[in-house]
């Protein structure tokens, strides 16, 4: 018999044809299975939509509770025709290429798992599956789903697993006041602190969100989350480190200065000193580098003009004036006192 046949029994409860290599659509006449409780078509290649005429049959199978389609090769959005089966307790469509949004109509259901991961889904999570207090599996990881997690999730106080990891969702966690198997949170963009109600959970639950913090090993502390005290320490750290720019700069600018004058101070205590008489009159014992003007004033000085009084003894002597022009030219002086 072809899996185009099997609905032909329809007394049949449950139907398996999971981990074949079927191909093609499924088939319709499946609806006509009354008795039907359990579906199971995964890991199979079957392909197409999701036939909204199928979803419809399938609404007519009120013993129907558990339907697993998962890693196929369907496509297209979920048809909204999904609240028709409202016995529904487990719904898996993971990873067969979903996409649109998760149709509000699923509320309608009796579920107690649901899994859509691994799929192209968009949107936000329906604030109606706050109505189903009964789940205890949500997958819905590795999507493309936004929006913040409704604060209808606190009511699950049944939930066990919960998995919204790979997504892009935003906003502020819940409060999960009831114990949780496997949590994880994972490379969203979520934001602010981590609830003490989930601090048990490793830090690979909540990696990825840059914003959060909270108490786990590997996020920064909540500032909102410190203690007066803490608070002051920091805020005092902070002038301190003001004052350490400030004070750091000045003193070296002061001690650059300090070592500057020190070797002006230095340099100039080794420089000789001049020495005013040899300046003022030159080499006394050279008569050709001797200043003659400003030794014929010191002679006149001290002499007062030639006085008498200053006279040893009384010899005939010749002597001659030098103009300034005549001592810068010792060879015509010379020659005058051969004359």
């Amino acid at each position: 018999m072809s899996f185009d046949q099997v609905g032909i029994i329809v007394l049949l409860e449950s139907l398996s044809f999971s981990k074949n290599h079927l191909d093609g659509s499924i088939p319709s006449a499946i609806g006509n299975m009354k008795s039907l409780k359990a579906l199971f078509l995964y890991s199979n290649n079957i392909s197409n939509f999701i036939p909204s005429s199928l979803l419809q049959e399938i609404g007519n199978l009120k013993a129907l509770s558990f339907l697993d389609l998962s890693q196929n090769r369907l496509s297209g959005p979920i048809p909204t025709q999904i609240g028709d089966c409202s016995n529904l307790q487990l719904l898996n469509l993971a990873n067969i290429h979903l996409s649109g949004r998760i149709p509000p109509q699923i509320s309608d259901l009796s579920l107690d798992t649901l899994n859509l991961s691994h799929n192209y889904i968009s949107g936000d999570i329906p604030s109606q599956l706050g109505s189903l207090s009964s789940f205890a599996k949500i997958d819905l990881s590795h999507n493309f789903i936004g929006g913040v997690i409704p604060s209808q999730f606190e009511k699950f106080t049944q939930l066990t697993f919960l998995d919204l990891s790979q997504n892009n969702i935003t906003g502020t966690i819940p409060n999960f006041p009831f114990y949780l198997e496997k949590f994880n949170l994972s490379f969203n963009s979520l934001r602010s602190p981590i609830p003490k109600e989930l601090l048990q959970f490793p830090l690979e639950s909540f990696k990825g969100n840059k914003d959060l913090c909270g108490e786990i090993t590997g996020f920064p502390p909540c500032s909102s989350s410190l203690s007066p005290t803490m608070k002051r320490k920091r805020n005092n750290k902070g002038i301190q480190n003001q004052k350490i720019i400030i004070v750091v700069p000045t003193l070296f600018l002061v001690s650059t200065l300090a070592l500057v004058m020190v070797a002006l101070s230095r340099q100039r205590a080794r420089s000789p000193k001049p020495n005013p008489s040899s300046t003022k009159n030159g080499d006394i014992f050279s008569v050709w580098n001797y200043d003659g003007r400003i030794a014929y004033e010191d002679i006149i000085k001290s002499t007062e003009d030639f006085d008498i009084k200053y006279c040893i003894g009384i010899r005939v002597v010749a002597w001659k004036k030098l103009h300034h022009f005549e001592a810068e030219k010792p060879a015509l002086i010379e020659q005058e006192f051969l004359e």
